[in-house]
């Protein structure tokens, strides 16, 4: 059944649906910033840097050159307020 028109006016005031819309829009600033190949997706920079060498050694220990990529898309998605949850779910897309 639908609203009458006076009550489908103030449908979208309440704080519930405003923060589910913020919160879709962030997660799509957010997918556009660090997607794959785009402007925060380091790897493929680190790849033309390195002549494509994937492993980097620090110390004793050899990293596979997603790592920097991976910390940077960690701590700025923290930083950002993001739920561990969240980034973990996210990383994968």
């Amino acid at each position: 059944m639908e609203l009458p028109w006076y009550a489908q006016l103030g449908a979208h005031n309440n704080p519930q649906t405003i923060a589910a819309s913020n919160t879709a829009a962030v997660m799509v600033i957010w997918a556009e910033k660090v997607g794959q190949n785009r402007e925060w997706d380091h790897k493929p920079k680190i790849l033309e840097k390195f002549n494509n060498d994937v492993r980097h050694k620090q110390g004793r220990y050899a990293y596979y050159y997603e790592i920097w990529s991976n910390i940077h898309y960690g701590y700025i998605g923290m930083a950002a307020g993001f739920s561990e949850s969240l980034i973990l779910e996210g990383a994968g897309l």
